[in-house]
C-alpha cells in the first residue's frame, strides 16, 4: 500500500497510520526521515538558481542598454564626440528592464524621479523622442 505524501484531511489515510502524519501549512504531510532536509536543500537551491538568473538578467539589460545607447546615438547622427559623449551623459535616463518573460523593454527618464513623456504607447516616450530632445540639446555634438 502507498500513503500520499500530503493530504488535506485524513479520510484517505488509514486510521493505524495518520500518527506518521504531521501538520504542515494548514495540511498533512507523512513524516519522512531526511524530507525537512532534502526540501532546505531544494529550496537553497532554488533561491540560488533565482539570484544566478536575476544577476544574469541584470547584466544582460546593462549591456543592452548601452549597445542600444550607442547605436541610436551613432543612428541620429552625432559625430565622433558625440558619440563619445552623448550615451555616458544618458545612460542615467534610460533603462532597458525584462518584463518578467523574454521581452526586454526600454524605459526614458526625464531626470532621476520622472518618466520623459513622448510619441509612444499610452504617451511614453521612444529612441526617436530621446533623439530629438538631445539634437536640440548638444546641437554641435551632430552633424549637420
Amino acid at each position: 500500500m502507498s500513503l500520499p505524501l500530503i493530504v488535506d484531511n485524513f479520510s484517505s489515510v488509514p486510521e493505524p497510520l495518520r500518527e506518521h502524519y504531521v501538520a504542515s501549512e494548514g495540511r498533512y504531510r507523512l513524516n519522512v526521515d531526511g524530507l525537512d532536509t532534502l526540501t532546505k536543500q531544494w529550496d537553497a537551491r532554488i533561491a540560488s538558481l533565482t539570484a544566478e538568473r536575476d544577476a544574469a538578467i541584470a547584466a544582460e539589460c546593462a549591456a543592452l542598454t548601452d549597445a542600444a545607447l550607442d547605436a541610436a546615438v551613432a543612428r541620429a547622427g552625432a559625430n565622433a564626440t558625440g558619440r563619445a559623449l552623448i550615451p555616458q551623459f544618458l545612460k542615467g535616463r534610460v533603462r532597458i528592464e525584462s518584463d518578467g518573460s523574454t521581452r526586454r523593454v526600454a524605459f526614458f527618464q526625464a531626470d532621476e524621479k520622472t518618466p520623459m513623456l513622448g510619441t509612444g504607447t499610452n504617451g511614453a516616450a521612444t529612441w526617436d523622442d530621446l533623439m530629438s530632445e538631445v539634437r536640440v540639446t548638444f546641437a554641435s555634438l551632430f552633424r549637420e
